[in-house]
């Protein structure tokens, strides 16, 4: 937000000899007569709710008498009911403003006649809790001999008014103390020849006229500013070959092109300790985080995940991405079917059916043969029958009843329609592979016994699970990774080669899985998205020139930077889960059990049959 100043020019200035003390004095009382006017007029215009007067106790004793006076008759004119708009209106000395956080919309009147002022009022001013507050200073004719004094940050709305009757309003910022001032005429005010009660807009002719001129451009003047960043594809990625440090991806590119629209300079660490930051149990915040909050640097460059208590003592830019985590596993080496792919097809209770089909179809038809052709062996070949027909391999023999040809040609459609079915699984199966794990969410780690879940140390995903209040979080927080140290890793590469190595679940960012393993057909994720939450740049907290980053950044992204540079930098996955894959023992070797126990069976019979002949 920017830093506005007032500038009241003296028509008929006061002698210049007077001593800063009568210049204060004779500033007091001519405020007293002209204060209320451009009070109500201001805080119109900021559309402010209500008005706090300010008084310095500290200063001398006649010029805080005569300012004491000169309040205390502009707030009862600015109460009276008599006006056609009155105002709440309070009043508190510097003293106590400073542990005082009034509303934002209140338009605070302050004096600015001499250095003690500037100095006092520069104290109050960059305070973290009056950074945001609209000011109206009243001043001196010697303005230019005052502002060199007094420093205000970026997102103060700071109005100086000088005695007199023509008021100007001049825009002005500073990006630090000992960079240069910008100054910039936006209105003019002029006070009517009497006072009508309305801010300066009856029928006097007086009023505020503001100036059609462009906003300012932003422009923080060569600003120097510290940051941090860690490596986090493709958003960040770090290279210190040759012992210099290079940073570039998605996220830097954007970094560098708020430093080309913004006019700052900056040099960038990585991590003192490698994180990103949470909060530990002693209440001191590690990583990056913990550095912007010690005041040791400025900014993190990069994706850094917005959680409820980083938002407590860090500020976040607007956001230019959303950050999603899944689960990241070993591809099982072999299709899913080793055993079970002869039987897949259908499901236990379609099974148990078939066969309670071929049982009745069996006792139908051993009851046709049995009662019409009075067979003596009638179960035995009504058994051979329905399985030659569900088989589709045709009755062993002929039938002349309509009873049995019925029955017959029932079991043959049946069969067909089975058969049809487990034929096309059957050739699906054999010509494809498809990969299942036995691991597909949270919930089944939970469940687990041989499988562990792990994350990167120190960043958001540990922060949100640990303080979160959704029973899926606390679980996962509290029964598979606080009693198990050993499955946090201090990267990515290391979370994946645990993956690939042990039976290791890693919770990864599924940006950063897609740009630098998507390519790995060893890998694969599983389950659905979990913690989506916005990522931006951050900066320390109340950094007077973040709503500047702010407006860049809403330049940037509306043009289409951030999602042309991902489309970029994404690396398309080149392993499907559907191949078709060469027949393996695997996928055959069921088939070739079933096989062998049938020959097993048949020799065994044919045995008990020899041996029954001899006897």
């Amino acid at each position: 937000m920017p830093v506005v100043f007032v500038v009241w020019l003296a028509a008929a200035a006061v002698c210049g000899g007077a001593s800063e003390a009568g210049e204060a004095l004779t500033a007091a009382m001519w405020w007293r007569a002209a204060g209320e006017d451009l009070v109500r007029a201001w805080a119109r215009k900021e559309e402010a709710i209500s008005v706090t007067l300010v008084t310095i106790d500290e200063d001398e004793e006649d010029v805080a008498a005569a300012w004491a006076g000169t309040v205390k008759a502009t707030a009862e004119r600015l109460t009276t009911t008599a006006t056609a708009d009155p105002w709440v209106c309070g009043i508190t000395s510097l003293r106590a403003l400073r542990l005082w956080n009034p509303n934002i919309r209140t338009l605070v009147v302050a004096p600015f006649f001499t250095q003690y002022h500037a100095h006092v009022l520069s104290q109050v001013m960059n305070s973290s809790n009056m950074q945001v507050r609209k000011w109206l200073l009243l001043s001196v004719p010697r303005l230019e001999d005052l502002l060199p004094a007094l420093f205000l940050p970026f997102s103060n709305q700071v109005v100086v008014a000088q005695s007199g009757q023509v008021v100007e309003l001049w825009e002005q910022y500073q990006a630090a103390p000992e960079l240069k001032r910008h100054l910039h005429l936006r209105a003019t005010w002029t006070r009517p020849p009497t006072r009508q009660g309305d801010g300066g807009g009856g029928e006097g002719g007086g009023g505020l006229n503001l100036l059609q001129v462009p906003f300012r451009q932003p422009d923080l003047t060569g600003l120097h500013i510290r940051c941090l960043t860690e490596e986090w594809a493709p958003f960040v990625m770090v290279d210190t070959e040759g012992g210099k440090m290079r940073i570039s991806g998605v996220a830097v590119e954007i970094w560098k092109t708020l430093q080309e629209l913004l006019n700052f300079t900056y040099t960038c660490n990585r991590s003192p300790d490698g994180e990103w930051g949470v909060l530990r149990p002693d209440g001191v915040w590690s990583g990056m985080i913990g550095e912007l909050v010690r005041g040791a640097a400025d900014v993190i460059v990069g994706t850094v995940d917005q959680t409820l208590q980083r938002t407590m003592v860090i500020d976040y830019a607007m956001p230019i991405t959303t950050s999603t985590f899944r689960l990241i596993v070993r591809k099982p080496s072999s299709a899913v079917g080793g055993w079970d792919g002869y039987s897949m097809e259908f499901t236990p209770a379609a099974w148990l059916g078939l066969l309670v089909t071929a049982c009745l179809c069996s006792l139908g038809l051993a009851l046709v043969l049995r009662l019409a052709a009075r067979e003596r062996f009638a179960v035995r070949e009504a058994v051979l029958i329905v399985l030659g027909c569900l088989c589709l391999q045709g009755p062993v023999r002929e039938e002349d009843r309509m009873s049995g040809r019925i029955l017959l040609l029932t079991t043959g459609v049946f069969g067909l329609l089975s058969v049809t079915h487990y034929s096309s699984v059957m050739i699906s199966f054999l010509s494809f592979t498809r990969v299942s794990h036995p691991i597909t969410s949270l919930e089944d780690l939970l469940s687990s016994t041989t499988y562990t879940l792990g994350l990167i140390r120190g960043t958001s995903t540990q922060d949100i699970l640990q303080v979160s209040r959704r029973d899926l979080y606390q679980r996962v927080w509290n029964e598979l990774l606080l009693p198990r140290p050993d499955s946090f890793v201090a990267s990515a590469a290391e979370g994946v080669y645990r993956a690939l190595t042990e039976k290791y679940v890693f919770l990864m960012d599924e940006s950063t899985y897609l740009y630098r393993y998507s390519s790995d057909c060893r890998l694969m994720y599983v389950g659905p998205r979990y913690l989506s939450m916005p990522s931006t740049f951050t900066f320390r907290k109340n950094l007077p020139y973040k709503q500047i980053f702010d407006q860049g950044i809403t330049h940037i992204m509306e043009g289409g930077v951030m999602s042309r540079e991902i489309r970029q930098m994404q690396r398309i996955a080149t392993c499907g889960t559907d191949n078709i894959m060469p027949l393996r023992l695997e996928n055959t070797f069921t088939a070739l059990v079933i096989l062998g126990v049938g020959m097993l069976i048949s020799i065994i019979l044919l045995l008990i049959e020899k041996l029954s002949m001899r006897r």
